[in-house]
């Protein structure tokens, strides 16, 4: 199939999709149409370390339990785009029980994905 490249306005050769005119950017080799392309391969790897960090491979990795709210989830994987493509420089969400997600952009474009744990041990005496 052929689609038109929303970018240059090119017909580019598509496989077999089903919506060529939505998807022709990513065959595309015109200046923006690769910008748009690198963008989306560091989206997506920064999608797999949320996935190591909070998802169900949480406690494979680092032996924290992954997040449990199917909803609070989807959040911070829309965090990572919207980090990624510079609409928000950080998002920070508190995670229940499991400290806080922070995504943002690195001095270099990079997307940083942590998982701030902290512990505090308090003791008051009273008079």
């Amino acid at each position: 199939m052929v689609g038109i490249c929303e970018y240059c306005g090119q017909a580019v050769e598509c496989g077999d999709c089903a919506a060529p005119d939505e998807v022709a950017w990513e065959f595309c080799d015109c200046r923006d149409a690769r910008h748009r392309q690198r963008l989306q391969a560091q989206i997506d790897e920064a999608l797999e370390h949320l996935e190591e960090i909070f998802g169900e491979r949480a406690e494979e990795y680092n032996h924290l339990p992954p997040v449990q709210h199917a909803s609070l989830y989807e959040l911070l994987r829309c965090a990572v785009a919207e980090v990624g493509t510079g609409h928000a420089a950080s998002v920070s969400v508190g995670i229940p029980g499991g400290g806080t997600a922070v995504i943002r952009a690195g001095s270099k474009g990079e997307i940083r994905v942590s998982r701030r744990m902290s512990r505090v041990v308090t003791a008051e005496a009273s008079i």
